[in-house]
C-alpha cells in the first residue's frame, strides 16, 4: 500500500513538472501602418504603448487577443484606444511569431518567424518623436512626397491581404518603371512583413538609379537578422 501511495505520488510530482516545463510561446504584435498599440490577451491588460509590443510568456494553444490603436492626446495627459482587433489565434507551443493587424481591414495576421529582436521598427520621426511622453506628433500625410506613379501602387498593393500578391503589384513596378532608393525604402515599408520586404528590396536593388544610397533601406527593416542579412547582400555587390 505504501508502495503504491509512493508511485502515485512520483507520478503525480513528475506530471506537475512536465507541465511546468512545458514551453511557452514569443509573439511580437504590431500595426500595419507602425502606429502605436495597446494589447490585451486572454484578458490580461499589458501596461505598454508601443510601436511593437513583444509578449514572451504565452502558455497553451489557444489566446484570446486585443490589439488596440493608442491615439495621444496634444496635451500629452493620456489618450484614447480604438479597438482594431479581437479574436482567437492558435500557437504551436515553443515557437516564435510576428503578428500584424492590418488597420484597414481590422484582420489580424500571424507568422512563424525563426526570431524577433523586440521593439526595433524602423524610428520615424515624423510619426514617433513623441510616443514615449504620449504626445502627439504633428500628421504628416504619407501621400505628399509620393509620386502618382507611387501613389497608384500603394493603392495597388494596399487591395492585397497577401504580402505574396503585395510582391507582385511591387515587381510588376519596378519592371516598367525608373526608381530611387527612396522608391525602394517607401515601397518595402508597404509590406506587412520583414522577410518580403528582404526579397523586394534584393529585386529592385539592380535598376535602382542611386546605389551608393542603397544602404539607406536598412532602417526599413523591423529585424536585425535581415538587417544584417541585407548589409552582407550589398557588401557581396
Amino acid at each position: 500500500m505504501k508502495k503504491l501511495a509512493f508511485l502515485l505520488l512520483l507520478l503525480g510530482s513528475l506530471g506537475i513538472a512536465a507541465t511546468a516545463q512545458k514551453p511557452k510561446s514569443t509573439i511580437r504584435f504590431r500595426l500595419s501602418d507602425g502606429t502605436p498599440l495597446l494589447l490585451t490577451i486572454n484578458g490580461r491588460d499589458y501596461q505598454k504603448t508601443g510601436r511593437s509590443i513583444t509578449v514572451s510568456d504565452l502558455p497553451g494553444k489557444r489566446q484570446s487577443v486585443m490589439v488596440y490603436r493608442f491615439r495621444p492626446y496634444a496635451d500629452g495627459r493620456g489618450g484614447k484606444a480604438e479597438q482594431l482587433y479581437a479574436g482567437t489565434i492558435k500557437l504551436e507551443r515553443g515557437k516564435t511569431y510576428e503578428a500584424v493587424v492590418d488597420v484597414d481591414r481590422r484582420k489580424l495576421r500571424l507568422k512563424q518567424v525563426v526570431s524577433i529582436a523586440p521593439d526595433e521598427l524602423p524610428f520615424d520621426p515624423r510619426r514617433d518623436q513623441t510616443i514615449n511622453n504620449h504626445t502627439a506628433a504633428p500628421a504628416v500625410a504619407a501621400e505628399e512626397a509620393v509620386s502618382p506613379e507611387l501613389q497608384q501602387l500603394k493603392a495597388a498593393m494596399d487591395k492585397q491581404t497577401e504580402d505574396g500578391k503585395k510582391l507582385y503589384e511591387a515587381k510588376k513596378y519596378t519592371t516598367s518603371n525608373n526608381y530611387s532608393t527612396r522608391d525602394v525604402k517607401m515601397i518595402a515599408s508597404w509590406f506587412f512583413f520583414d522577410d518580403t520586404r528582404l526579397v523586394f528590396v534584393k529585386l529592385a536593388y539592380p535598376k535602382v538609379q542611386d546605389p551608393k544610397a542603397y544602404q539607406e533601406i536598412a532602417e526599413a527593416f523591423t529585424m536585425e537578422k535581415n538587417k544584417q542579412e541585407f548589409s552582407s547582400f550589398l557588401s557581396g555587390k
